[in-house]
C-alpha cells in the first residue's frame, strides 16, 4: 500500500511539474498578457517621455531612462549625433520645442504593446549664423513604437518614425531592422544594426564637412 502512495505522489508531483511547465511555455510562446486599457496611461507616459528626450525630430539627448534594449540605444546614440552635426553645420540652434500626441492604435505583437501615434512637434529656433530667430518652425510625423515589461516597468524596445522627407529618418525602417514586427534571428539584426550604424557614421561625415 505504502508504494502505491508513493507512486500516487510521485505521479501526482510529476503532472503538477508538467503542467506548470506548460504555462510557462505558452505564456512565453504567445507573450505575456497585458490590459491595454488598464495600462494605456503609463504606457503613454513612457511613450511620451521617450520621444520627447530621445527620438524627436530635432534630436535627443540620449537620456535613456526610458529604453529597453541595448541595440535601440546603440542606433539612437549614432542617430541623434548625426542630426546635432547637421544642426551645427546649418547654424540651427533650438531654443524650445512642444509636443502633441495624437494616438491611432494600441495593439500586443508578442511580449510587446504596439503603438501608432502621430507627434506634432513645434519648437523655435535661432540661426546661429545670422541672429535671426524662427519661432514657427514644426514637424509632424507618425511613430510606431513597441514597448514591453523590463522589471516590472513598461520600456521601450523599438521606434520607427515614419517620414516622407527627411536626410536621417526616412533612411531606415528601424522597427524591421531591430526585428519588432518582423521575425529575425540574433545574428541578422546584429547584422542590421551594423548596417544602420555605418550609414549613419557616413551622414555624421557628410554633414561635418565644410559647407562651400
Amino acid at each position: 500500500m505504502k508504494n502505491k502512495n508513493k507512486v500516487f505522489t510521485f505521479s501526482l508531483v510529476l503532472s503538477i511539474i508538467l503542467i506548470f511547465g506548460i504555462l510557462i511555455y505558452l505564456k512565453t510562446a504567445t507573450g505575456e498578457k497585458y490590459n491595454i486599457d488598464a495600462e494605456k496611461e503609463s504606457i503613454k507616459e513612457v511613450l511620451e517621455t521617450f520621444i520627447k528626450d530621445d527620438y524627436n525630430y530635432n534630436g535627443g539627448k540620449n537620456d535613456f531612462s526610458t529604453v529597453g534594449n541595448e541595440n535601440l540605444k546603440k542606433y539612437l546614440i549614432a542617430r541623434n549625433a548625426v542630426k546635432y552635426t547637421n544642426h551645427k553645420s546649418s547654424y540651427k540652434k533650438v531654443l524650445s520645442q512642444k509636443f502633441e500626441f495624437d494616438y491611432k492604435d494600441f495593439s500586443k505583437w508578442g511580449d510587446c504593446v504596439k503603438v501608432n501615434v502621430y507627434m506634432d512637434e513645434n519648437y523655435s529656433y535661432e540661426d546661429e549664423d545670422t541672429g535671426q530667430i524662427n519661432k514657427d518652425a514644426g514637424a509632424g510625423n507618425d511613430y510606431i513604437v513597441y514597448l514591453s515589461k523590463v522589471d516590472g516597468e513598461w520600456k521601450v524596445m523599438s521606434a520607427t518614425i515614419d517620414v516622407d522627407v527627411d536626410p536621417v529618418d526616412d533612411v531606415f525602417d528601424v522597427n524591421k531592422e531591430l526585428g519588432y514586427g518582423w521575425k529575425k534571428t540574433r545574428e541578422r539584426v546584429d547584422e542590421d544594426l551594423n548596417k544602420m550604424l555605418d550609414k549613419l557614421n557616413d551622414l555624421k561625415e557628410q554633414y561635418s564637412e565644410p559647407i562651400n
